[in-house]
This record gives structure tokens, sequence and C-alpha cells, in this order.
């Protein structure tokens, strides 16, 4: 999952959580307007363990996710 890489790691997103495909289509389209799709590949800018935030770099912009949505998002590393 996204919310377990640390600062540095580049990961490629592998899938969203059946849970919010099913239950959160809003988060859903959120997901989608920043590109955290699946295939897309992601760099971890910061993992902020104490404000509970994931900065991540993904198609040459950075968007912040709490840690709750950074759980619903599934990673791989190379």
């Amino acid at each position: 999952r996204l919310s377990s890489l640390r600062t540095g790691d580049r990961a490629s997103v592998t899938r969203v959580s059946e849970v919010a495909e099913r239950e959160a289509p809003l988060l859903l389209g959120y997901l989608h307007q920043r590109d955290l799709t699946p295939g897309r590949e992601v760099t971890v800018v910061e993992a902020d363990e104490v404000g509970k935030t994931l900065r991540v770099r993904v198609a040459e912009r950075d968007v912040t996710l709490s840690h709750e949505t950074a759980s619903k998002v599934w990673a791989v590393l190379p």
C-alpha cells in the first residue's frame, strides 16, 4: 500500500481497494484526477508520520494524501 512506503521510495500503483471501488466513488474520482491509477509510477517525496500524510510525485506533480487515503491504494516496489 502507498501508506507503507517511505520517503524516497519509488513504486508502481497496482490497484485501488475494492471497498473504495464499491463504496467511495468520490475517492475514485479524486485519485483519477490526480493520476493515481494502476500502472502509474510514483515517488514518495515525504512520508509525515506525525501529520499522517504522504506526499508523492506522480505525472510530474506532487500530490498530498492522508494516511487513510494512501492505505486504499496498492503499490509495488520495483
